[in-house]
């Protein structure tokens, strides 16, 4: 093998399975392929992006209607709650899209398009009950939890109810 096939089987797992067929094969349309293993990179990157943001508005939305509990609030008054939800939200439907091409290109993903759709849709049902008065911030916090638990459940790094520094078990 020349040393180019040999750097094309070095990168193996990080690459489309039929586009390094074709490579390593000798196809001579190398750009198309080539720009097709940069645009599954960028999903994967997206898809990254994604889960660290809805992690993070998750947390945020959290520590917010901790602030809340026990108080009567009005639904101005919880609209950083709410834009913290629409904003993991937007980042789950995103993610949703993000895992689809990734499957389709033959990538193994954490979590599947249907995994994302059930985040986004409890995320939506928890913004949209805590922002209308049907929810409690302590009613909201439960809520939220159950999604934060479906995400962890494919996304095990997110998962803080196992962090040994604060003991935290829910």
């Amino acid at each position: 093998m020349s040393e180019q096939q040999n750097q094309l089987m070095r990168l193996l797992p990080f690459v489309i399975p039929a586009a390094a067929f074709l490579i390593i094969f000798g196809r001579e349309d190398r750009v198309t392929v080539v720009a097709e293993i940069r645009d599954v990179h960028k999903e994967a990157e997206f898809l990254a992006y994604n889960k660290d943001e809805i992690f993070t508005n998750f947390i945020h939305a959290e520590n917010h209607l901790r602030n809340l509990v026990g108080k009567s609030v009005a639904s101005s008054e919880g609209s950083c709650v709410v834009k913290h939800l629409a904003d993991a939200e937007g980042h789950a439907n995103e993610a949703i899209s993000h895992t689809a091409d990734l499957v389709a290109h033959g990538i193994t993903t954490q979590g599947t398009p249907e995994d994302f759709k059930k985040i986004k849709d409890g995320l939506h049902e928890v913004r949209y009950k805590f922002a209308e008065g049907g929810y409690s911030p302590e009613q909201a916090i439960t809520k939220l939890r159950d999604v934060k638990r479906q995400f962890e459940s494919f996304n095990p790094q997110f998962d803080v109810s196992k962090c040994k520094a604060c003991q935290i078990h829910e």
